[in-house]
């Protein structure tokens, strides 16, 4: 019988093919658009999510500090109290570096929201009082759903 930290470390490995598995596509072209565009070749991501956090980077860029207001849309609006610009959400640091384009550095996070997701079920099933296997076998499956 394995110790449980090996039986975690193999999990961790196992989601993480499961991972790749699902992303195959991304570890080919990491900078394209991780999901296709729709109604007129734009979808919310290349529409909305890209140019939102474009401006943050171009300000932090150029002014050094985090935008509050945005002039750029409509007559301006608040930045930071943007629920959909994200501005406050931890992970979503990694759009700010300018040397990572966006669309790759949307890719990553949804890679990583994704492996995060799965590992989160697994050690919610294995508290809930499955063994590692089912626990795995559950999270795999639910990484595995569209």
């Amino acid at each position: 019988m394995r110790s449980p930290v090996a039986q975690f470390a193999a999990a961790i490995l196992t989601l993480t093919g499961v991972t790749l598995v699902c992303f195959h596509s991304l570890v080919r072209h990491p900078g394209a658009v991780l999901i296709g565009p729709q109604r007129g070749g734009e979808n919310d991501l290349t529409g909305y999510f890209i140019p939102i956090h474009s401006f943050p980077r171009q300000c932090m860029a150029d002014y050094g500090q985090w935008p509050l207001w945005n002039a750029q849309i409509l007559g301006g609006q608040p930045f930071a109290a943007d629920p959909l610009a994200g501005m406050w959400y931890p992970p979503n640091l990694l759009l700010l570096p300018r040397s990572v384009p966006l669309p790759f550095a949307f890719n990553l996070l949804f890679v990583l929201h994704f492996a995060w997701a799965g590992y989160g079920l697994f050690l919610f099933l294995c508290d809930e009082g499955l063994n590692p296997g089912p626990a795995l076998l559950g999270s795999a499956a639910f990484m595995g759903t569209p």
